[in-house]
């Protein structure tokens, strides 16, 4: 059984912006364990699925240091739900908290293209994003024809593949979503 000095650097993330739902645990920058539900009820499965991640890997709440959110864009519902869950699990938490673009972790999902167009579709309608994929994802500004388009699923567990410049620190309190 670890013991609560060997857990000081545990990073929780989340990622429940679209009808699937991901968490991982990382010690430092290296993943601990993860788990991805491609079809969860968010509001049944965030604190069950959190529990398990906690037992399975002998985690206490407390070893939490830092809180990584996706803001969206995505689904309305999923959105709320995930952010407002997190926000009554973590009321009082006094770590860092970053909040993430969920394109932005489906591009570092994408290990073998140079670059990509990452297609969302939102609540408001579909959104694009221009990514460089080698070794770390970084948004671009510029569309060019040849980027490979690609819509696919997030995996929180690709998070440090992701420019540190793309995480935004902020209170949990005040976070705002992209819808």
């Amino acid at each position: 059984m670890q013991t609560q000095a060997q857990n000081n650097n545990i990073a929780f993330a989340i990622d429940g912006s679209s009808e699937s739902l991901s968490m991982a645990f990382f010690k430092d920058e290296s993943l601990i364990d993860s788990i991805f539900i491609e079809k969860a009820i968010h509001s049944v499965a965030i604190i069950s699925t959190f529990d398990v991640l906690l037992k399975k890997n002998n985690l206490n709440f407390y070893d939490i240091k830092t809180l990584f959110v996706t803001i969206g864009p995505g689904r309305y519902s999923s959105l709320r739900v995930t952010l407002s869950t997190i926000k009554g699990l973590f009321f009082g938490f006094c770590g860092q908290v970053y909040c993430i673009n969920s394109m932005d972790l489906i591009a570092a999902n994408c290990y073998n293209e140079n670059s990509i167009v990452v297609i969302k579709k939102t609540s408001k309608g579909e959104i694009a994003q221009c990514y460089s994929v080698n070794e770390i994802v970084k948004r671009l500004d510029s569309y060019n024809k040849n980027y490979q388009e690609y819509n696919g699923f997030s995996d929180i567990k690709n998070l440090f593949r992701m420019d540190e410049n793309l995480f935004v620190k902020y209170s949990l309190s005040n976070i705002k979503l992209i819808y």
